[in-house]
């Protein structure tokens, strides 16, 4: 698909598996639960790169998804891998450190190094590993040097601790993952990540999940009247949201230039393409931003986020 009607897209949600990560991966029989137990892609740098020229992608953001395998040494050669393919493709890739989480002690010291050393464009967390939050207490080490740090954090949904609750069978993609987001927010809310970490800047995926909806209970149940607007103040990108309903709703909760553009392309192997085409469409039929918002969400809004990427613009 080729979209000659739309700009060069600035998409900060993709996905990616690493040479040594798939292959660990693969050794294991580790399948992808997300999307009940399909078996994991056969993903590679030329083949991405492709897929969004397809799409008229200009860059892509990458992270790694699900909580597999995060050893210290994998993290590692995850985060040096990103770090090749940024330094030979600059103005088309970006990537969140992956950490290994939960090891605070190990997750620190890859922060120093991710961003200190590799210049990784920011930091990727999932909402929980073996039940264990973010905003749980024994996170708070993490956040702290993150919000020192001044990073942007994307945060990504993780299959859910307590298994499938239902004899019928869906993915975890469909239902779970919009209220992992939602549910991991409201631990960091009132767990007080919020408003100890203010300059650190979450990037919330598939709109916030549920946020929208619920961020006003969320801050009458805490009796907690800045709530609103710490919600207000992150950026929410539109993965698997670019129905006109859910934009609606988002457009409603958060100003346009805390939007951005995601599509999830990278995760679902030979059918990845689909993601990004139905996104950039939907997107595109959506009568609710005006033609400077727009923009502003398919691109400009990355680009402030993400100010290096001033140096490739035309």
């Amino acid at each position: 698909m080729e979209n000659k009607e739309s700009p060069q897209i600035i998409d900060v949600h993709q996905h990616c598996f690493p040479p040594e990560y798939l292959a660990v991966l693969k050794e294991c029989d580790i399948k992808v639960a997300a999307l009940m137990n399909a078996p994991l892609p056969d993903w590679s740098l030329e083949s991405h790169l492709a897929g969004m020229d397809e799409a008229s992608i200009a860059t892509g953001f990458l992270s790694i998804t699900g909580g597999f395998i995060y050893s210290r040494s994998l993290t590692r050669k995850c985060n040096e891998y990103f770090a090749k393919i940024i330094s030979n493709h600059p103005s088309r890739l970006g990537a969140f450190a992956v950490l290994p989480f939960p090891d605070v002690d190990a997750c620190l010291k890859e922060i120093e190094y991710a961003i200190d050393i590799l210049k990784l464009d920011g930091i990727g967390l999932i909402t929980n590993v073996q039940g264990i939050y973010l905003g749980d207490p024994e996170t708070t080490a993490i956040f702290d040097e993150l919000n020192r740090r001044k990073q942007v954090v994307c945060i990504h949904p993780n299959d859910p601790p307590y298994g499938s609750l239902s004899k019928v069978k869906v993915p975890w993609a469909m239902i779970e993952f919009p209220l992992e987001t939602t549910r991991t927010l409201g631990y960091m809310l009132h767990g007080g990540i919020l408003k100890r970490c203010p300059d650190i800047k979450f990037i919330l995926p598939h709109a916030g999940g549920a946020l929208p909806y619920v961020a006003a209970r969320y801050a009458n149940f805490g009796r907690n009247i800045k709530a609103l607007t710490s919600f207000q103040s992150q950026y929410y990108d539109i993965t698997g949201a670019t129905n006109r309903y859910t934009l609606a709703s988002l457009q409603n909760f958060v100003d346009p230039s805390h939007i951005l553009f995601g599509s999830d392309f990278g995760m679902m192997g030979e059918n990845s393409m689909v993601a990004p085409t139905i996104s950039i469409k939907e997107l595109l039929e959506y009568q609710g931003f005006n033609k400077e918002d727009m923009r502003n969400v398919q691109r400009n809004n990355a680009i402030n986020l993400f100010p290096r990427l001033k140096l490739y613009q035309t």
